[in-house]
């Protein structure tokens, strides 16, 4: 299909075979960044698949998955088999990156494994222990609910004295309550905070904009600038993330994961790559701060995922600085704000 699409786009109706003047991720990138909006195939194929694999892995009582594959097996070890629809091997297919991305919310613990099932921070039991350790210890369908004792965590007796650190993680989860347990993907970490960033230009405007959430999603504080240099969207996210970075320094902040829709700017402040000689300086910059915190990474999200960076770059109202925190925001932003805390997930449009 993208190969159709490029040659439409260079060759036109009869797709004749042409010189590509833009390599195509550059076509891929927004509008707003300089791109054609058109999405790349394989991402949008496998944020279907993801979506898919959430609605299967949080609703293990479907019909059409218990009767015909997955009876009394974890989806997470179930095998496709060949008798199945086409469609059933390709969502198994999604297990390997959806897995560290997708811890549980433990409510009662029951019909999850202990021993496939990821609800040790998105890891099973078999991913943290020696399989050789376990051999006679572990009944194969021991469930979670099995270490609950009146809504708290229950360490039993025979429990090897060489996975204590995995049940010292295991003891900082909440547990209990009325509710079930389900998959939700995850915000920052514990004692991080998040900081996404993104900059916008069209023929006569330029802005960037950031925003500092916590591990629950709660805004701690965002900003938009308006009316910023006309340059190259590039130096704008670089800009962007300087403003990120500077508001976390000011509040005392230790621990940051900055993320951006960008993944060129991503990986040149990675040192993957070398960015222009105009950006070689911004670069250093950027780690330089980085370095002044105790923790932090900074990696590549999708658009979607990346929507109040996105609103707060192309946020247009007076030329400047406009500040945002949990008592002074709008309501679009809220309304973002609090999609993204509720983990809401996004299926990637395949033009904009």
């Amino acid at each position: 299909m993208e190969k159709i699409i490029r040659a439409f786009l260079w060759g036109g109706p009869s797709l004749k075979r042409s010189m590509h003047h833009v390599c195509w991720e550059t076509v891929c990138t927004p509008k707003a960044k300089g791109g054609l909006g058109l999405k790349i195939i394989a991402d949008w194929l496998k944020a279907a698949m993801g979506t898919r694999w959430r609605e299967v892995a949080s609703c293990m009582d479907l019909l059409w998955v218990t009767r015909r594959y997955s009876s009394k097996q974890s989806v997470w070890t179930v095998m496709p088999t060949l008798a199945g629809s086409w469609i059933w091997p390709k969502i198994l297919s999604s297990r390997d990156w959806i897995k560290p991305e997708v811890p549980y919310v433990i409510f009662a613990g029951k019909n999850m494994k202990v021993w496939t099932d990821p609800w040790i921070k998105g890891k099973s039991l078999a991913d943290l222990t020696l399989r050789e350790e376990h051999q006679g210890i572990l009944e194969p369908n021991m469930e979670v609910a099995d270490f609950l004792i009146a809504d708290s965590w229950f360490k039993p007796s025979w429990w090897p004295i060489s996975w204590d650190d995995t049940w010292a993680d295991i003891s900082k989860q909440e547990c209990g309550g009325l509710g079930e347990d389900k998959l939700v993907w995850p915000h920052s970490a514990t004692g991080w905070i998040k900081s996404n960033f993104d900059g916008s230009l069209s023929r006569d405007r330029a802005g960037y904009g950031a925003i500092l959430r916590n591990g629950k999603g709660d805004l701690l504080w965002a900003v938009a600038v308006q009316n910023a240099e006309l340059s190259s969207i590039n130096v704008l996210e670089y800009k962007a993330i300087l403003e990120g970075l500077h508001l976390s320094h000011q509040m005392g902040l230790r621990h940051i994961h900055a993320e951006s829709d960008s993944s060129i700017a991503v990986a040149w402040i990675n040192r993957k790559g070398s960015p222009p000689w105009q950006l070689i300086r911004a670069r250093q910059e950027v780690r330089t701060l980085l370095n002044t915190f105790e923790e932090w990474k900074i990696t590549h999200t999708y658009r979607e995922e990346n929507q109040a960076a996105d609103y707060l770059a192309s946020w247009w109202s007076i030329p400047g600085r406009s500040y945002f925190t949990q008592s002074t925001r709008d309501g679009k932003l809220n309304d973002i704000v609090s999609s993204d805390a509720a983990g809401t997930m996004f299926i990637r449009s395949l033009i904009k």
